[in-house]
């Protein structure tokens, strides 16, 4: 493996660049520079094949760095040396593809032991599946993501119509790791889970997150997830590996079964809502989403229930539910004779729900704003003001939702059936039709659900059956030919849904048509 190494400090560069061990990790150093654009200048002419770089350096930081390499130069692995006052910093190397980062002051054996990890291929695939896996999951984890490009990769894997969960696998006490005499690398971690997970057989994918690994479980091709336990199994045997390797403990968090890979971000904040529950529970936790509401009757306070159905009501835009959330909240505050600590504690976590809100939901957050809001909440000794300040910030946020979402929801549904009406014939997904009509994908999911009473890819599949049926009821076309003009790329996969959908394949349908039913409902469709 060809090294380049980057440090802005002379003695950082000299002293790794120096090291003997590389030639027994069959590695070479071909270059030290002392910042990103110095290096940028260097990988023409030297070829690495890995770059060991630092975060923050004059000109050009790593991260930009990273950025500069993951866009050019896909092939070159990046690490990360990072201070511990660069933690937080560094968490953004992992949208980046970067493959690890080692704290200062920099212990040889692990850093060595990272890079034969590299070179043995963690992930056991080949290079280009690799990437194209490390790319999608960035795309579709980003808050900002590029869902047309997603798309592609999504259907190249073939993973577009497969249930997930997603579990997270975190290091217990992570922000404190420095502390420790060997710090749990991150790719050690995701060895560890890699060779969990190798034997079991489901389609899985991993990517580093910011204290630990993001494992994706795909159901198997053509079936329904089983008991559900399995990852539950997983878990417990992983949690063991770590242990008894590392001597360092982790906790998993796990999502409910979702119904594709496009909700992997829901997966993600389903695990961590887990996580949060690692302070009762200790370390080593494995925590199920479906069972949190089992947790939550003996732990969840009523304060806790109220903000959670008032932030419903907020992501709604739902001002009437708003206000009477408010006085209930106001009343409870009163009835319960909480002090004014308590109080304020309780209307900071309500204004931090609405930001957290606002993010799940795309929406650009005022950092300005919400540090002036939080100033003026403690500012604030008479509870009557402090609800009314809280109910003029909520109805704000509320009318934000609106004017951004589109919140006529009988309005919404049927600009979804006049797009399929156009555009049957396409692919659709819920990302594209959600950039046609303007509205966030999270939000446009939710009403549909709400107003049909099923889910975007059931409502799909209906109306594109319905359609069949119609053009068979007409006499129209023979079925293969039907497939394809409602949108089923493969006449077998259309046969298939049609039985799952009326109960009998399409042409059983088509033999039960009288001549009398066919010429009624030609009339009447016409």
């Amino acid at each position: 493996m060809r090294i380049l190494i980057v440090d802005d400090e002379a003695l950082i560069r000299d002293h790794l660049g120096g090291l003997l061990e590389w030639e027994a990790v069959h590695c070479t150093v071909v270059g030290k520079a002392s910042n990103g654009l110095e290096a940028l200048e260097m990988i023409q002419k030297t070829g690495p094949t890995l770059v060991i770089t630092d975060i923050r350096m004059p000109a050009m930081n790593g991260l930009e760095l990273a950025e500069h390499l993951r866009a050019d130069h896909p092939h070159i692995h990046v690490m990360f040396i990072s201070a511990y006052h660069d933690f937080e910093y560094a968490k953004q190397a992992m949208k980046l593809g970067v493959c690890d980062f080692i704290t200062k002051p920099i212990r040889i054996p692990e850093l060595l032991e990272s890079v034969e990890l590299l070179q043995q291929g963690v992930l056991r695939m080949n290079e280009d599946d690799r990437l194209e896996q490390e790319k999608l999951m960035a795309l579709l984890l980003a808050c900002e993501g590029e869902p047309d490009e997603a798309a592609v990769l999504i259907r190249r894997r073939q993973v577009e119509d497969r249930q997930i969960q997603v579990a997270l696998v975190e290091i217990d006490n992570a922000e404190l790791l420095y502390l420790s005499d060997r710090p749990l690398s991150l790719m050690v971690l995701r060895e560890i889970v890699d060779h969990r997970l190798k034997d079991q057989p489901r389609l899985y994918w991993t990517y580093l997150d910011r204290n630990g690994i993001i494992a994706v479980f795909f159901e198997p091709d053509g079936s329904e997830f089983g008991t559900g336990s399995e990852p539950l199994a997983i878990a417990g045997g992983l949690v063991t590996d770590v242990k008894e390797i590392t001597g360092h403990s982790v906790s998993v968090g796990i999502s409910r079964r979702l119904p594709s890979v496009l909700a992997i971000r829901e997966g993600l904040w389903q695990s961590r809502q887990c996580l949060e529950y690692r302070m009762l529970l200790g370390k080593g936790s494995i925590i199920s989403f479906d069972a949190l509401a089992q947790l939550e009757q003996g732990r969840v306070s009523r304060e806790e229930k109220a903000i959670v159905e008032l932030i419903g009501h907020v992501r709604l835009a739902d001002q009437a539910q708003i206000a009477a959330s408010l006085r209930g909240i106001y009343r409870e505050m009163l009835a319960s004779g909480m002090n004014k600590n308590v109080i304020q504690q309780y209307a900071a976590e309500i204004l931090s729900r609405t930001d957290a809100l606002f993010e799940e939901l795309h929406f650009p957050v005022d950092q300005e704003r919400r540090i002036q809001a939080q100033k003026s909440l403690f500012g604030y000794s008479i509870l009557a003001d402090l609800l009314q300040f809280l109910s003029d910030y909520l109805g704000k946020a509320a009318e934000s939702i609106a004017a951004r979402s589109h919140p006529e929801q009988p309005t919404v549904v049927k600009r979804v059936f006049d797009y399929l009406d156009k555009h049957c014939t396409e692919e659709i997904s819920l990302l594209s039709l959600s950039r046609h009509l303007h509205i966030n994908h999270s939000y446009l999911s939710r009403l549909i659900k709400k107003e049909t009473g099923v889910n975007f890819r059931d409502l799909l599949w209906k109306y594109r059956i319905d359609k069949a049926k119609e053009l068979m009821r007409r006499g129209e076309g023979k079925t293969f030919e039907i497939a394809y003009e409602v949108g089923f790329k493969d006449p077998s996969h259309f046969s298939q849904v049609f039985k799952r959908t009326v109960g009998v394949s399409p042409s059983g349908y088509r033999d039960s048509l009288t001549p009398e039913q066919q010429q009624v409902n030609s009339s009447t469709d016409r």
